[in-house]
């Protein structure tokens, strides 16, 4: 008779608290950046995109003429133009640089773990064994 597995909710939360762990302990600033460059002039780039042709229609039924509907037009293109210039410069500049810089660092205690490890009793079997077996 199998054994019914307990299902676990929050076992990729768990894992991708893993994963950032060392990504939260050599940039925290770069993570609130670059989630605040997201999370702000993403969606006020998209909303200004969205309602664009809506205050250019607006416009030119409240009589203002074409000059005011082209000058709001420009206007909201300008803004969403410019917000995703900013998401996509920060993502392209500015994160690929740092992340180069942050993996080497992450890298570099990975080794300095690696390098502390006990290997004095590797070549024992009775030892070994049951680590490689639970490693399976």
């Amino acid at each position: 008779m199998k054994r019914k597995q307990k299902k676990k909710p929050f076992r990729p939360l768990r894992n991708m608290i893993f994963l950032l762990r060392p990504w939260w302990k050599y940039a925290k600033w770069m993570l609130l950046t670059h989630a605040f460059v997201t999370g702000v002039f993403g969606p006020v780039g998209t909303w200004f995109s969205v309602r664009l042709a809506q205050a250019v229609i607006e416009k030119i039924q409240d009589g203002s003429g074409f000059g005011a509907a082209l000058q709001i037009g420009l206007l909201y293109t300008a803004i969403a133009v410019g917000c995703e210039a900013v998401n996509s410069t920060f993502g392209t500049f500015f994160l690929d640089l740092r992340r180069l810089r942050l993996e080497s660092e992450i890298d570099r205690d990975i080794f300095n773990r690696a390098l502390q490890t006990d290997l004095r009793n590797m070549d024992e079997t009775r030892r070994f064994m049951p680590c490689l077996c639970a490693t399976i």
